[in-house]
């Protein structure tokens, strides 16, 4: 498995290999609604397994606090997509977002 953090309007590259699982963990406060969305890939390269947030104090969960949200996404064949990732509300989709980040990906053997 591959991990990534990126942060809010930011941009990075990683490589995987096909089946390989690519974590990616970003800031967020889920208690204002908003939440990471994944805006595209290419579904040929890079399909979505799973999202969760994971607190960051050890202390336990705070309301308000921020928290890491990861993304999972497998590697399915070789090839390069953009991720693009958008900060919004779910129920908000006309909405500008309120930030972005990016992940390229190149998956090769």
């Amino acid at each position: 498995m591959t991990a990534i953090k990126l942060e809010k309007g930011k941009r990075a590259n990683t490589t995987a290999r096909p089946g390989e699982v690519v974590e990616i963990r970003l800031p967020a406060v889920p208690a204002t609604g908003y939440s990471w969305q994944v805006e595209a890939a290419d579904p040929k390269v890079m399909s979505l397994v799973d999202t969760r947030f994971e607190n960051r104090s050890a202390e336990g969960p705070r309301v308000g606090a921020e928290v890491d949200q990861v993304i999972r996404m497998k590697a399915l064949a070789e090839g390069q997509t953009d991720i693009r990732l958008s900060y919004r509300r779910p129920w908000e989709q006309s909405a500008p977002s309120a930030d972005t980040a990016l992940l390229q990906v190149t998956v090769r053997k």
